[in-house]
């Protein structure tokens, strides 16, 4: 069975977190969607309010810093037993449907990373980029991050370019497609 899990770390936002779950209940069509918040201990209003949408909740183990967005999910990822991963974040608008073109690109094309459409990014709407893309379990087994395997996300950047190397390395490794009507839309 094809089932989504939406990893979307968060920080110091807890005003977002029940607008996401309200966003992805409303969009899921045929492929059922389980959210996860990933959290950073002490963001006490951020837990609390993403427990109250009664979504799944981790609070990690270390401080939130530099590369947080990548190293939660990197922490998260291996964790779930859903068929697809959403790389997420909390300021997202899922539209109806998005799960099941990801779904539907992903089997036609037989790729492992299917980039969303986020609606606004140039690159995005062009199918050059994903700013959050969905990711297939079969992707563990072409490597993660390039000089080390065991992650799937590189944890050195500031804030900014994770999507971009991780993107590109799918592209260059070929199990990347673009699905242009998988509108999850980043705000």
């Amino acid at each position: 069975m094809i089932d989504v899990a939406v990893l979307a770390p968060v920080l110091g936002r807890p005003a977002s977190a029940q607008p996401l779950a309200n966003s992805l209940a409303a969009s899921v069509r045929d492929i059922p969607c389980r959210l996860i918040f990933i959290c950073s201990p002490g963001d006490d209003e951020e837990i609390t309010a993403c427990r109250a949408t009664s979504a799944a909740v981790v609070v990690v183990e270390w401080q939130p810093g530099p590369g947080d967005w990548a190293r939660k999910l990197n922490a998260v990822y291996p964790t779930v037993a859903e068929e697809w991963s959403l790389f997420a974040a909390d300021d997202l608008r899922f539209h109806p449907g998005w799960a099941d073109e990801v779904a539907r690109v992903g089997e036609r094309t037989n790729c492992c990373v299917v980039g969303t459409n986020d609606l606004h990014n140039v690159r995005v709407k062009a199918g050059r980029h994903s700013t959050h893309p969905a990711v297939n379990r079969g992707y563990k087994e072409c490597g993660g991050v390039i000089d080390d395997p065991t992650r799937m996300l590189f944890e050195g950047y500031g804030h900014w370019w994770t999507d971009d190397e991780f993107v590109q390395t799918a592209m260059w490794r070929r199990p990347w497609a673009f699905a242009k009507a998988a509108h999850v839309e980043h705000l």
